[in-house]
Parts: C-alpha cells; sequence; structure tokens
C-alpha cells in the first residue's frame, strides 16, 4: 500500500519521504504526514498521538480500512484520532489527491459508487446546504431520526428472530 501511495503522490507532483515506523529518520519537515491505521485496542489513536507530538505542526491523514466508505474526512473519526482528515479503504488514487489537494476546513468525502454510496452523497450534500439553511438542516435531523427509528426496528426484529430460533433448536 505504501508503494502505491508513494507512486500516486509522486506521478502528481510531490516529494515523498517514505518511513516504516516512526523512529525511522526523516531528513526535512513535511507538509503532511499520512499515516495507515489498523485500530485494535486505540492502536491507531496512539500512533497518531505519537506522529503529532513527533510533527507537531504538521497535518496528518489517517488511513485505514477500519473506517466506513463515506465517512466525513474531517468529522468525528478525524477530531477523535487528532488528526485532519480520514480516508477509508480501499481508497482511489482521486480520493487521495482530493483529500491532499483540499485546503483544511474544507469538507471532503469518498463514496462508495452503488445505492448506499449514492444516499450517503445525498446526505452529505444536505449536511452542508444545511449549514446555510435552517430548514434542510430541520429536515435532515428529522430524516436521521427516521433512520435511527428505522434501523432499532430492525434490530428489533432481528432479535426476536433469533430468540424463535434458539426455541427451535
Amino acid at each position: 500500500m505504501r508503494a502505491l501511495l508513494e507512486e500516486w503522490l509522486r506521478n502528481a507532483g510531490y516529494r515523498v519521504h517514505s518511513a516504516a515506523s516512526l523512529s525511522a529518520p526523516v531528513q526535512e519537515n513535511a507538509d503532511l504526514v499520512i499515516v495507515s491505521i489498523y485500530m485494535p485496542k486505540h492502536a491507531g489513536a496512539r500512533l497518531a498521538g505519537e506522529i503529532r507530538a513527533a510533527y507537531p505542526r504538521t497535518p496528518l491523514l489517517a488511513i485505514s480500512g477500519q473506517f466506513r466508505s463515506g465517512l466525513s474526512t474531517g468529522g468525528a473519526t478525524a477530531q477523535t484520532l487528532g488528526v485532519a482528515q480520514v480516508i477509508a479503504k480501499p481508497l482511489t488514487r482521486d480520493a487521495l489527491l482530493a483529500t491532499v489537494q483540499m485546503p483544511g476546513g474544507i469538507p471532503v468525502a469518498t463514496m462508495a459508487i452503488d445505492k448506499a454510496g449514492a444516499t450517503n452523497a445525498a446526505i452529505f450534500a444536505a449536511e452542508i446546504l444545511g449549514t446555510s439553511d435552517p430548514e434542510i438542516a430541520r429536515r435532515l435531523v428529522e430524516h436521521k431520526k427516521d433512520l435511527a427509528r428505522s434501523v432499532a426496528q430492525k434490530n428489533e426484529r432481528l432479535k426476536q428472530q433469533r430468540t424463535e430460533r434458539k426455541g427451535i433448536e
């Protein structure tokens, strides 16, 4: 994965210095650090913290297969990890470059190309529009409440089915 990211960034005109670990020597200050985070037992958050300590003024971009597709790159996950942005793996060259090239504070997200991706893209667009339109913001809140109710109902049905199956066994 590291080699592919290096190739994509170099082909886009970036200077790339690669390191397999935090202890590897870096000759110069970086404009951006990309860290691949695998997250069991909060290891990703610890690694991001170590990198922040080593490069306090350098933006961090976290990539992980543990992030869900359509995740807002600068949202709660990024804030929790203390990174500027996050990208879900598998990622595309375009998603990486869009995130790397976007100035801080500008929302960026990558979406799947199926029906769920289209739905996530619509919700993301509504979140952006809702920052300046109170009616869209209100309707989005209601939509998310409806989604939460639907998920809770489906969860209850699954629990009931599981209980019924255990009774049959």
